[in-house]
């Protein structure tokens, strides 16, 4: 069965058409997230070629062939954050998780969870080290996908609020983020 698989048993690859073509056809993600699905089988490749972002397939091997069944992409990011002493604001460098993304027969066998703790939150702290990143922060798309990250760690950011110029953050808009809320994670006081 699809959702027995074990974490040790997949694979990571940084995206390439190329080689990685005849295994995005057969990623279907629920109705729901039927974004996800378009953005690896359309943009995904044009905004790694572009450096807008960075992919991640994740595969696993199913009866001796090789099964694409989740992807997560990272890119670099800030926002500006009230700064109350100031009364004015001051940039966070952070990193943002701009996909999660499962293949719909893999739900329910853990894998995003295992991706943000044993992919994910690795490279952020390693580039937190580097260069300085405060914080890696997502927009969720529904309330299952807030619930998701909250048992993660994340928090949503008070205040944050499209009406009323997103209160005590703003980010970039890009139009991608309307209606969503902004989800947290510190990476401050976090080792490898």
């Amino acid at each position: 069965m699809s959702t027995d698989l074990k974490f040790q048993e997949l694979r990571e690859e940084v995206f390439d058409l190329d080689e990685h073509n005849e295994y995005l056809d057969d990623f279907v993600c629920l109705a729901e997230e039927q974004a996800l699905s378009e953005y690896i089988q359309g943009d995904a490749s044009r905004d790694q070629i572009e450096q807008l972002t960075k992919v991640y397939l994740i595969f696993a091997l199913e009866n001796g062939k090789k099964k694409l069944v989740a992807y997560y992409t990272l890119k670099a990011m800030s926002y500006a954050q009230r700064d109350y002493d100031s009364n004015g604001t001051k940039t966070i460098p952070c990193i943002e998780i701009a996909q999660i993304a499962v293949d719909s027969k893999y739900r329910g066998a853990h894998i995003a969870t295992n991706l943000f703790f044993e992919n994910i939150l690795p490279k952020a702290l390693e580039v937190s080290r580097l260069i300085g990143c405060k914080a890696m922060f997502v927009f969720s798309l529904n309330e299952h996908s807030s619930r998701f990250y909250d048992s993660l760690g994340f928090e949503k950011v008070a205040g944050w609020s499209a009406e009323d110029g997103y209160g005590a953050i703003a980010v970039a808009d890009d139009g991608y983020n309307n209606g969503l809320d902004i989800m947290i994670y510190p990476l401050t006081n976090l080792t490898l």
